[in-house]
Parts: C-alpha cells; structure tokens; sequence
C-alpha cells in the first residue's frame, strides 16, 4: 500500500514536467499528500512530496521556494536508507542553483551526489541526470573540455540505466538535455559537420518531447551556430527574432544567463553584453538572484 502513495507522487512529478497539470491543481493535490504523509510518519514518502513541490516551484522560476522545499527535503532523507532519493534531491538542489549562479555550491552537492552513485554502484536514472548536472556545471564555466569528459561517461552509463519507478519520458528529458549538450560543443569545436548532423538528432528528440522550452532551445542553438561557427550576424537576428516572437514578454531568466555566459566565452562580447544588460533590466521588476546581477554587471563591464 505504501508503495502507491509514492507512485502517485511519481505520476503528479510526470504530469508537472509535461505541463499537462495547472499549477494550482498540482499545489493542492501535492500539499494534500503532504498532509497525509505527515499524519502516516511515512519519511520516504513525505520527501518525494517535498521533492516535487520543489520541482513546481522550480518550473514556475520561483527559485527561492523550490530551494526552501528541497533543501527541507534533504534535511529530511538523512534518516531513510534512500540513496537514489538522495542523489535525486542533491542533483535537483545542484542544478537549482547553477540557475542561481552558485556555481561553486552547485558543484559542491553535484558531487556529494556523485559519490554517493559511486559508492552504491548505482545505475538508475538519477545517475544520468547528476551526470548531466555536473556537466552542466562545466559548460556554464566554459570548462568544455572537461564537459566533454564527462559527456562520454554519461553516454556509457545511458546504456547501462535502469528506469526503476521513472518514466520514459523523464529518460528522455535527460537525454533531450544532454544532446543539446552535444551540440553546443559541436559549435564551440567549430564542428560544422558534427553540427549538421547532431542537431537533426536534437529535434527530433525535440518534437518527441512537446515542450515549449526544448523548442526554444533549438532557437537558441541556431543563434549560437550563426554567431561562432559562421560569423553571421544578420541570421543569428534572424534565430533571435523567432524566439522573441514566443516570447513577446522577453526571454525568461533561465534562458537569458545561459545565452549571455555561453556567448561570453566563445568571444561575442557585444552579444554577451546585451542578453547581460536584459538580466539587468529584468531585475527592475522581478527578483533575480544577488549573483546573478554581480555576474551580468561584471559581463557588461568587460
């Protein structure tokens, strides 16, 4: 019986991650299992809870409250024998807060989780998404050949994971990620070849993934091709004027300190500086996180 309250936890984690479950539907139906895991004293299942509050939270760019609920969280599964559970809440935490520019304490829980797949030999679906993760980290610090060296471990293991209660589409929202992964360091080798070739993997993948965020990226990566691969200043507007018409509004701030940080280190500094001065301007009317503005002040000041 205990088994099926976590599945639906599972289910709901699924349905968010799809974005076919309105946020206040999922906050009600999560805070009610809240409610219940606390009156049964079932730990495992009160975490999972806590866990994909986080990840709404997180999906709604409310970083500071899916910090909150994860790091409860984490303060929690210390008492249950759950390493999976474990991996899974430092990998969400780490990558969390590579969007909030912690880069070092994102490092810092990226590998705590890498030790403890390590130490249990673990090759669950968490293994490729601290893989990823600790990727991440690397390619947000324009340390590309060490994301590269990561990269070819994550390909092994891909082979190798079991879902255990995950879904096929969480294996394949890690697998969309990382092969967006691949093409950008398609773009920074110069690799038009590659480029051409793996890109067409990304979309396909893409269009499997029916996601407003993975489309985006494929925008994204068009920009990045026109701008260091070729030179091309009128088709990167081009890829820009597309995705700004999704985004009438302005980019979203986990789009614009990727663009600006991987146009910065592959020396477009003119670029770097406008999606820079976007996260500035951005904070004028929304919370943005103290690092992030040190970090978009310090690009627009280079």
């Amino acid at each position: 019986m205990e088994k099926v309250f976590i599945q639906k936890i599972f289910q709901i984690t699924e349905r968010i991650l799809r974005r076919d479950m309105a946020d206040d539907v999922a906050l009600r139906e999560l805070k009610a299992h809240l409610k219940k895991a606390e009156q049964m004293n079932f730990q495992q299942y009160e975490v999972e809870v806590l866990n994909t509050l986080g990840i709404l939270y997180s999906m709604q760019e409310d970083v500071l409250q899916a910090k909150e609920y994860w790091m409860e969280a984490l303060e929690k599964v210390k008492h249950i024998d759950e390493p999976d559970l474990s991996v899974k809440l430092l990998n969400n935490l780490s990558s969390l807060l590579l969007d909030m520019w912690a880069v070092e304490e994102a490092i810092e829980y990226a590998e705590r989780g890498l030790s403890i797949v390590q130490q249990h030999q673990m090759k669950t679906l968490t293994t490729l998404y601290i893989y990823g993760t600790i990727t991440a980290c690397h390619m947000a610090l324009g340390r590309y050949k060490q994301a590269e060296e990561v990269y070819k471990i994550f390909w092994v293991i891909a082979h190798e994971t079991t879902l255990h209660r995950y879904s096929r589409y969480e294996y394949a929202q890690i697998i969309t990620t990382i092969h967006e992964t691949r093409v950008q360091l398609d773009i920074v080798a110069r690799d038009d070849a590659a480029f051409q070739s793996n890109i067409k993997t990304l979309a396909s993948f893409v269009e499997q993934m029916n996601r407003n965020d993975f489309s985006d990226s494929l925008l994204i990566q068009g920009l990045y091709y026109a701008l260091i691969v070729h030179n091309d200043e009128s088709a990167a507007r081009i890829w820009e004027l597309n995705l700004l018409q999704r985004h009438p509004e302005g980019l979203r701030l986990t789009q614009l300190l990727p663009l600006t940080n991987f146009l910065f280190y592959n020396q477009q500094l003119t670029w770097a500086k406008k999606y820079a001065q976007q996260i500035l301007d951005y904070g004028e009317d929304a919370f943005v996180p103290p690092a992030i503005i040190a970090r978009a002040q310090e690009i627009v000041g280079a």
